[in-house]
């Protein structure tokens, strides 16, 4: 017993130490692809390093795309170790107390560290991000009407890619993003800085609402089932590491979603002293809602679900006289339970749709996310699967339920490495051509179908799936 948990410690360890070692040299690797024209500060050590990086890495497209195959597998061989050492491994279930939880944000800061202080290598929307609140706080002009190019003279502008178009997202990112620039106090690797934690304070946000979410639909998530999203690579480096903003989508969305699904089964929200019930819930959600499609579109596909838990939440104990409608909440409340358990599955499928759509460019890999963040409430009801892989029906009266999600938090597992791998083909020729494009759809697309069919035949295999089998108490 002891020889079998120190081996299951060692899963674990091996697992962080491998992803501190990815980490590291991911914030290395970046910094090669730092734009020509941007210095974050002149201290010499940092300016000759980066010289050298520019004179000799840069030129070198094979060398740094096959520097960046190596990280992304590397991580992704100490995120399934990780998970592995996490689900093996009791010691580290969180205890649920406040003192605990923080404690797992402190050890998953240092976790994700490098890659909050790496360079924003694969994407240049940061600078948008940062440029468009300049605009507002410095400029004092609309950059849903004006564009970057109007303001050529700014140093600013340099870096960025898109300075022809105004800002694509709606006003509500717009807002909230003068927060963290108003922090750069106008200093720009202090503004950047100041983004970068912005979107950190993002994920932070979106596990507490998550973690509100699970508690309401009566889903309990393991440390391991956590993992599975916060260390994913794709979220880390898309989300930390280019700091694209969806999460601040996506966290108004779950909150909504809470407060929908509380009203829908009859509770109360306190806030003090003050108590909102279930119709000022349904409001207070629909406001959320709002916010949410105000960063971004998207949020506006899950729409006809929120309508659907509107109507539980009014149908619940309003007294109906009419035949059709009395007839028609009769039959909402016996499917509350089962509309209950398909809630995570419909949300993260339903975003997942959006992805084939020629506003995504079929697929910009941080678009995953949307799809993504639901995976910690997919595994519980995936007949107990480790990773997307394995067994055992738990038993609900949606039998087909756990099979469908256990087959899709697969099929999210696919596509998170594929997605990751389509920058090779624009790493590689430093371009963007209608080919490039061409090729980086079919890394996605092709690659996600075949490691996604890979993993359907490794479940088949009894021996692979024994050894990353969740044990039984």
């Amino acid at each position: 017993m002891t020889s079998s948990k120190h081996k299951r410690s060692w899963s674990l360890y091996l697992g962080l130490l491998l992803w501190q070692l990815a980490a590291s040299f991911y914030f290395i690797w970046s910094y090669i692809l730092t734009d020509p024209n941007l210095m974050f500060t002149s201290f010499p050590a940092y300016w000759q390093t980066q010289k050298w990086f520019w004179q000799t890495l840069l030129p070198n497209k094979p060398l740094v795309s096959f520097a960046y195959i190596l990280i992304v597998g590397l991580l992704f061989i100490a995120w399934i170790l990780i998970l592995t050492g996490f689900k093996k491994n009791r010691f580290f279930e969180q205890k649920g107390d406040r003192r605990s939880i923080w404690r797992v944000i402190i050890i998953y800061f240092l976790l994700v560290s490098p890659f909050l202080f790496a360079y924003n290598a694969l994407s240049h929307d940061l600078f948008n991000y940062i440029f468009n609140a300049k605009m507002v706080v410095v400029y004092h002009a609309n950059p849903h009407v004006k564009v970057a190019l109007d303001f050529a003279h700014d140093t600013w502008t340099r870096f960025m890619h898109n300075t022809h178009t105004p800002a694509p997202y709606w006003y509500g990112w717009t807002a909230i993003s003068l927060l963290p620039f108003m922090v750069g106090f106008g200093k720009f690797t202090l503004t950047w800085l100041s983004f970068k934690f912005f979107a950190f304070l993002s994920i932070i946000s979106l596990f507490f609402s998550l973690k509100n979410l699970a508690q309401t639909l009566g889903i309990k998530v393991k440390i391991w089932q956590w993992s599975s999203l916060f260390l994913n690579p794709l979220l880390v480096i898309e989300l930390l590491a280019n700091a694209h903003n969806d999460l601040w989508m996506m966290l108004p969305l779950v909150i909504s979603l809470t407060w929908l699904l509380q009203a829908a089964r009859g509770e109360y929200l306190s806030l003090g002293r003050f108590k909102l019930g279930r119709y000022w819930l349904v409001f207070a959600s629909l406001v959320w809602f709002i916010f949410s499609v105000s960063i971004k579109l998207a949020s506006l596909v899950v729409f006809p679900w929120f309508i659907l838990l509107a109507l539980f939440a009014f149908f619940r104990t309003t007294r109906i006289q009419n035949p059709i409608l009395k007839v028609f909440s009769l039959w909402l409340k016996t499917k509350t339970s089962s509309i209950f358990k398909l809630t995570p599955l419909f949300m993260s499928s339903s975003l997942f749709l959006l992805l084939f759509s020629a506003r995504s460019r079929q697929f910009l890999p941080w678009y995953l996310s949307w799809s993504l963040i639901w995976l910690p409430l997919l595994l519980p009801q995936a007949q107990k699967i480790t990773l997307g892989l394995v067994r055992v029906d738990r038993g609900d009266k949606l039998s087909w339920l756990a099979k469908v999600t256990f087959y899709w938090t697969l099929w999210l597992v696919s596509f998170s490495l594929s997605s990751l791998l389509r920058y090779l083909p624009w790493l590689f020729y430093d371009n963007y051509t209608a080919q490039i494009i061409l090729e980086q759809k079919a890394i996605t697309w092709f690659g996600g179908l075949v490691i996604f069919t890979v993993l359907i035949l490794l479940q088949k295999n009894k021996l692979f799936l024994d050894w990353l089998l969740e044990p039984k108490a």
